[in-house]
């Protein structure tokens, strides 16, 4: 048997995705995108990670799960005047007992980091990478001043420019 092209595995994982369902939009339909390589796949099924991580962030995002923190969203800021991001998934150790027990369900479905965040390492991690931190934001258990609850570790960093971004 043969192996699907880059384009059938994307297309294939993002299918599995319950969330996906403004598909038709998204970049990857957009001419000139940059799947991510076998290689990088592979890489994404080991650590858990969908597909259609920016072009820019992907190697970021393997060597983040690599170090044994489970990453959630990211963006390699694609709005002028937008910065980039990676969130870290909680480790079961840094939640509220209170909190865990009321929340194990979410925290299943998203998955917990294997250790707690260590905002040094991960810091290190994005300079590897080239890429510029601008700001750590903690998790809050109870609603902020904006009525937010963030369950994970939010890392800023100046935008990742790729050739898609270039030709806007």
């Amino acid at each position: 048997m043969s192996m699907p092209s880059i384009r059938q595995r994307f297309a294939k994982n993002l299918l599995k995705r319950p969330d996906m369902t403004g598909i038709g939009k998204s970049a990857f339909r957009s001419k000139g995108y940059t799947f991510p390589s076998h290689s990088q796949m592979n890489q994404f099924s080991k650590f858990g990670i969908v597909y259609d991580v920016d072009p820019g962030i992907r190697d970021l995002v393997i060597d983040i799960n690599h170090a044994g923190y489970s990453t959630g969203g990211s963006c390699q800021g694609h709005i002028k005047g937008q910065s980039g991001f990676i969130t870290i998934n909680l480790n079961k150790r840094e939640i509220p007992h209170k909190i865990l027990v009321g929340l194990n369900q979410y925290f299943t479905e998203f998955g917990y980091s294997k250790k707690p965040a260590n905002v040094q390492e991960i810091k290190e991690i994005l300079k590897k990478h080239g890429l510029i931190f601008i700001k750590y934001v903690p998790p809050c258990f109870t609603k902020d001043s904006k009525g937010s609850v963030r369950l994970h570790h939010a890392f800023l960093f100046r935008p990742v420019i790729d050739k898609m971004m270039e030709r806007k």
